[in-house]
């Protein structure tokens, strides 16, 4: 039967079931299995009569004795009593108690767990999840100076029979003796501890004693003596060193020029002739030498007694100027009178190493050596290129600055955006590595500028990589929808969206009418429902007064031509009912003129030229018939008529088609054959048409087909009978301009080809084979049916 520990914080339902006793508690198993029940119906029984300890507020060390003594303590992990005869261990944060063999398999297992690709590198506490990457081997007492303690009925369990020891926060050591749990606040008394200005002394108990400082604040006034040495320290008893003083002062140059206001004790105080100096002006001294003849040219400083004696003086050079001989030598055997006498100079090279750290190579001389001129091989900035140059160029140390290739940079940028694109770049890649530590070099120093999250604000970052960091705007004024009822408290971030309002949308219709169906509140950016209010308005062109619109409609059309006379004068517009004029602004009307042509009578082709007469210098484009003497060809041509020309010829040779129909009429005529003779029977492809039906045949119509053909059909009669009427169904279908085949091999499109010239239809092979089909137009003149079928011949 399931059970809740009421003792414990850290309690577990617990079953007494002898399985997981055997599994998990090893050490603790029952070598007769016989008598279980037994042993259940024992512990129980003692479980009932365990003594409890007084009422009071007792510290988590006398419980945790008090449960283990009993054996009223239970693992977490396997949810069993914990007696005084089993291997246990101790967490050192939580202070809870378990089986040793628990928390070393539950240690195992975390240390394998393979359910997540991530490595595992320890193992967390059952009660405080606290991570660990030891797994405990030993049983220890509590104290952990003892391994495998003795059991003892006079002590607690697992603890061993000496004193705890073990240090706490303070000095002072635990004098209880070993116990589980944390060690109980100390009872000592903490050392005297003086106050930190040295005023006052006390004493207080150790748990009261911060041993993070070493004094504490009388909260006296501190009186130390500042830096300055002029003022005293006016803060409260504190710690460390006292804060610089405060008092502003007035303070002189070292040349006594000029005066400055500064915090007392700042600066280099130095007493000088008649004056305090604190700072350098940066200004030329000036100062008259002790010879009178010459000033100091160096910037503004503490004088001293030896600053004052002239550089010049002859105690003071005693050599040229390179050092190589005495002024004595040079002078044969004399000496310089006074500091105004030139100072001689040798034959010598000057031999003085420069900054850059080659000699000067000029003679003896005064002053400041000049530029060094050694040529020296310098590599450019990126090191991809090697220079020749004098020293004094390309040295850093004398101001030059090293010489730039002309390779340019194509590195990209640490953003990833752009890229470097500076000349002979320090960070440029050496054979496609970058040089380790000059990453910073490319950081981009372009705005970053792109739109944040909010929608609202740019990035002001310099340009990087990733998102940009989220908006930072807020504002500090509540923030309300439309009607006012859903508010959002100060402060708001920017690009914070409104929560949906559930009331209703109080905003009125700017149409004036009542709102028939209510919606929720929405924000200024989303419109309300269109009004469906049912309205009498005018169509945009005017003409015509519509009822029963709605209202959101503002520009209802009627569907009829707008018939408005054009500018040209000729025309009317034939759109349909539509706002603004009817021709845009710079543009003519874009209609056929339709007038009629002097020269030939047609009607004019041409777009509307806006009252002007009809070009008539351009040929007639109106489609004319030409036939030929017999009648048996007709065509429709251009008419071409201009003012100059009558236009295309009307009459057409006659063809051989035409001498086939004039040789069968005077074969008629020599055999003495009669027009009546012979008669078409009625053909259900024709009975569409009643003066085929009535038609008799001549001897003219005879000698129409060759014999290939008419083998062909005689050969393949069903398929040229259905291709026969879909060609009489094509000529009598007015509105139809083109018919198309399916795909057929080429002895079936060269019937078509030649069937249909008797139809006087235009055949076109299209497509390649295999899907090469054949397309049927009507572009040879009027079509006609055959006086004698194919299928009647």
């Amino acid at each position: 039967m399931a059970r809740i520990s009421k003792n414990r914080a850290q309690g577990r339902l617990t079953e007494d079931t002898e399985p997981l006793d055997e599994q998990v508690n090893s050490d603790t198993a029952s070598t007769k299995p016989q008598h279980t029940n037994t042993k259940k119906r024992n512990n129980n029984k003692s479980r009932k009569n365990t003594p409890k300890l007084p009422p009071g507020n007792h510290d988590m060390a006398t419980l945790l004795s008090h449960e283990l003594k009993t054996s009223s303590y239970e693992c977490m992990i396997c949810m069993d009593v914990v007696r005084p005869a089993h291997h246990v261990w101790s967490c050192d944060c939580c202070w809870a108690v378990f089986h040793l063999n628990c928390v070393q398999t539950w240690a195992g297992r975390s240390l394998k767990d393979t359910s997540s690709n991530k490595m595992v590198t320890g193992w967390r506490c059952p009660g405080c999840q606290n991570n660990r990457t030891v797994v405990p081997k030993d049983y220890l007492c509590f104290c952990g100076k003892q391994r495998n303690p003795e059991t003892s009925r006079y002590n607690t369990p697992h603890s061993c029979d000496q004193l705890c020891k073990r240090h706490k926060s303070c000095p002072h050591e635990c004098v209880l003796p070993c116990h589980p749990g944390p060690c109980p606040p100390c009872s000592l008394m903490g050392p005297v501890t003086t106050c930190f200005c040295g005023t006052t002394t006390r004493q207080a108990r150790c748990v009261d004693t911060d041993y993070s400082t070493k004094g504490f604040s009388c909260e006296e006034v501190c009186d130390e003596l500042l830096g300055c040495g002029k003022h005293r320290c006016e803060q409260p008893c504190h710690a460390g060193v006292c804060s610089p003083c405060q008092v502003q002062e007035v303070q002189s140059c070292y040349c006594g020029r000029h005066e400055r206001t500064a915090r007392c004790g700042s600066g280099k105080q130095v007493q000088l002739r008649g004056h305090i100096g604190h700072y350098s002006c940066a200004e030329k001294c000036d100062a008259v030498y002790s010879c009178g003849q010459h000033r100091c040219q160096k910037s503004c400083h503490p004088c001293s007694a030896n600053s004052q004696v002239c550089p010049f003086d002859p105690n003071v050079i005693n050599t040229c100027p390179c050092g190589s001989h005495t002024v004595v030598e040079l002078l044969n055997g004399k000496n310089r009178e006074s500091c105004t006498d030139p100072v001689p100079t040798c034959e010598s090279t000057c031999n003085k190493i420069s900054e850059c750290g080659h000699p000067c190579s000029q003679k003896c001389h005064l002053g400041d050596c000049p530029p060094c001129e050694v040529t020296v091989d310098v590599p450019c900035r990126c090191q991809s290129s090697t220079f020749k140059d004098d020293c004094a160029n390309v040295c850093e140390a004398t101001g030059g600055e090293p010489p730039l290739c002309d390779r340019i940079c194509k590195s990209m940028r640490n953003c990833g955006r752009h890229q470097c694109g500076v000349q002979c770049c320090l960070a440029m890649k050496v054979n496609g590595k970058r040089k380790p530590g000059l990453e910073f070099l490319h950081d981009c120093p372009e705005k970053c500028n792109l739109l944040l999250s909010c929608g609202n604000h740019r990035c002001q970052d310099t340009c990087h990589k990733g998102k940009c960091l989220p908006c930072l705007e807020a504002t500090f004024d509540e923030v309300a929808c439309n009607c006012g009822r859903t508010r959002l408290e100060p402060p708001v971030r920017c690009g914070t969206k409104m929560p949906p309002c559930p009331y209703p949308c109080v905003r009125p219709n700017p149409c004036g009418h009542i709102r028939f169906l209510n919606h929720n509140c929405h924000p200024d950016d989303e419109p309300c429902p269109p009004c469906p209010a049912l309205v009498t308005r005018h169509c945009l062109c005017g003409k015509t007064e519509l009822k029963n619109v709605p209202c959101y409609r503002e520009s209802p059309r009627c569907g009829r031509p707008c018939e408005k006379p054009l500018s040209c004068g000729k025309h009317v517009c034939l759109k349909t009912c539509h706002s603004g004029p009817c021709i845009a602004q710079g543009e003519s009307c874009t209609q056929i003129c339709g007038g009629a042509r002097k020269s030939c009578g047609h009607l004019c082709q041409q777009k509307c030229h806006d009252g002007t007469p009809c070009p008539e210098t351009e040929p007639c484009a109106a489609r004319v018939k030409a036939t030929c003497k017999c009648g048996q060809n007709t065509l429709e041509i251009p008419c071409n008529a201009t003012s100059e020309s009558s236009g295309s010829k009307k009459d057409l040779d006659c063809n051989d088609f035409c001498a086939k129909v004039l040789r069968n009429r005077r074969l008629a005529m020599a055999f003495d054959i009669k027009r009546d003779d012979i008669t078409a029977p009625a053909s259900p492809a024709l009975s569409a048409s009643s003066n085929l039906d009535s038609k008799t045949l001549s001897s003219d119509d005879l000698g129409y087909y060759d014999d290939s053909l008419r083998e062909f059909y005689l050969e393949n009669a069903v398929w040229c009978r259905h291709m026969e009427n879909s060609l009489i169904e094509f000529v009598q279908d007015a509105d139809k301009k083109s018919f198309h085949c399916k795909p057929m091999r080429s002895e079936y499109r060269r019937f078509i080809h030649r069937y249909a010239v008797h139809f006087n239809v235009a055949t076109e092979a299209i497509d390649q084979e295999p899907k090469r089909s054949i397309i049927m137009r009507k572009t040879l003149g009027p079509c006609r049916i055959p006086p004698i079928l194919l299928s009647k011949a």
